[in-house]
């Protein structure tokens, strides 16, 4: 890619204008410690992978933070381990049907994998998924009791994506060729593995094998927790500054007293800012955005829990320094309520304006704060009933909800079925799946695809079987399954004692 289609897609994706980061890049007295050139920054480096994205075929969904969504169910993040590949993007393994009790249930399972979204010469598309290849996935079980009784079970079948992935990567699920009603739960991703390495999304088999362990499943059937804490809400709405010579990037500032042994505050919107404990001053500065530009229209939050805020002035500065001072201004409203409704306030507008066609869209009203208190509350440990934060007395909203929304998670359509005494009763799943991928330069890459025979689940498996479609558009790299492309082999049994199977393969030029 060149230097002027870099420059190009760069501005085109952010809207990111440079006196914002000339500003930030300006010194700040020591009263004024300012985040805003760290957010140029990451927002360079966010705008490079978008750019590499749009060059080389990645996705890039670009949220209300104006961060990238990696391919859904994947990480940017090599991966890989000793029965498989080792990938720049992990896209996560098709996983086996589960049960909430599976005790003495049995089933055979085959799995299809139909590469015809290969084809070169294919024009339907599924949403977003056009920009990728994917292969289509069908899963059948043929389920029986051994004892012959009747039984009635409640199954769950498993699928890795983001919340943030798109609708088009929902499984549907029939029972006996008929459509059966299903519940989407959401897994709790992994929390305290991802905190310490900083990631949010799986890179590896190994990392699915241990993310599933323990608890996992039963916390995805919990409840999701509620944070019932009082909360002071500050709306910065309508802001006005005129852009000129003089004030190339226009920014109001929030100052305010507080006492940081009684106050935590959390930030939604807001691009820099500084803490003085000693003397129990605070302040929030955001850029006012222009017609066109991220950010125009909407508004800003400051939250506060405990004790409210004291003080609190409006003023324009002509950049993100905020030492020169200038006309501008906005409206300032407060409300009391609680935190859990102001989460669900803020979730409104990303459903409006940013959710629509992903999984996020599918999932009841009180999902997203539930799962966003979850990442709260297992992050920051309960006192008193209050959500504690930062040593710096603040927490950005931003950093939450992106991990909720793109933290690559296990799934599960939630669903009843009854085997009848003496008879079976076929599940079948059909899934489009992204492939890993482990990139060779010049525009190739190595597409894998995986499959776990047991992870997560207590149904006894007494036969897996796997099969290829649509095999004139691949060429088989690297696999453990056992196809043979030159011979016809195109089916083969699974041992399921092995846990892991996985299957490299390259889409063929078009002639």
């Amino acid at each position: 890619m060149n230097e002027e289609k870099a420059i190009i897609l760069f501005d085109a994706i952010t809207g990111i204008r440079e006196e914002y980061i000339e500003a930030a890049a300006r010194p700040c007295p020591k009263r004024h410690v300012t985040l805003t050139r760290a957010s140029a920054l990451i927002a360079a480096c966010i705008c490079l992978f978008l750019a590499y994205s749009l060059t080389f075929g990645f996705p890039a969904f670009v949220n209300r933070l104006h961060l990238p969504s990696l391919v859904p169910g994947g990480s940017a993040g090599g991966g890989g381990g000793k029965d498989g590949a080792v990938y720049g993007f992990y896209a996560g393994p098709v996983l086996p049907l589960a049960a909430e009790d599976g005790t003495g249930l049995t089933a055979e399972r085959s799995v299809d994998f139909d590469f015809s979204p290969f084809d070169p010469n294919r024009t339907e598309t599924e949403g977003y998924l056009r920009f990728r290849e994917y292969c289509a996935v069908t899963d059948r079980y043929l389920l029986s009791v051994p004892d012959g009784e009747e039984r009635t079970v409640t199954l769950l079948y498993p699928f890795v994506a983001s919340v943030a992935g798109n609708a088009a990567l929902l499984p549907t699920v029939t029972v006996n060729g008929e459509a059966v009603e299903t519940e989407l739960l959401i897994g709790p991703g992994g929390m305290e593995r991802d905190l310490e390495k900083g990631l949010f999304s799986l890179t590896s088999w190994e990392d699915c094998r241990a993310l599933m362990a323990g608890d996992y499943t039963a916390e995805a059937l919990a409840p999701l927790p509620r944070l019932t804490d009082r909360v002071i809400v500050y709306e910065l709405s309508e802001m006005w500054g005129e852009k000129s010579e003089t004030a190339p990037a226009p920014t109001l500032n929030m100052e305010f007293s507080m006492d940081y042994a009684k106050t935590t505050v959390l930030t939604l919107g807001f691009n820099g800012g500084s803490n003085d404990r000693e003397a129990g001053r605070c302040e929030r500065g955001v850029f006012i955005a222009e017609h066109g530009e991220a950010g125009y229209g909407r508004s800003v939050y400051l939250l506060v829990l405990g004790e409210d805020i004291r003080d609190l002035t409006l003023q324009g500065y002509v950049n993100g320094a905020c030492e020169v001072p200038m006309e501008a201004g906005g409206t300032v409203t407060r409300r009391e309520s609680t935190l859990e409704e102001t989460l669900d306030r803020i979730w409104d507008g990303y459903r409006a304006d940013y959710l629509s066609g992903t999984l996020a869209s599918l999932l009841d009203r009180e999902t997203l704060p539930g799962l966003t208190a979850a990442w709260m509350l297992r992050y920051d440990a309960v006192e008193g009933g209050a959500v504690p934060y930062e040593q710096s007395g603040d927490w950005g909203l931003e950093d939450t909800l992106e991990q909720v929304l793109h933290q690559d998670r296990v799934m599960y359509l939630r669903f009843i079925l009854t085997v009848p005494a003496g008879e079976t009763a076929e599940v079948e799943a059909k899934l489009l799946k992204y492939p890993s991928v482990d990139f060779a330069g010049k525009g190739r890459y190595r597409r894998g695809f995986d499959l776990a025979t047991k992870l997560g689940s207590s149904i006894t498996f007494t036969k897996q079987e796997a099969s290829l479609s649509g095999t004139e558009y691949i060429t088989i790299l690297r696999q453990n399954f056992g196809f043979d492309l030159s011979s016809g082999v195109l089916r083969v049994t699974l041992d399921t004692v092995r846990e892991h199977y996985f299957l490299d393969v390259e889409a063929k030029k078009q002639s």
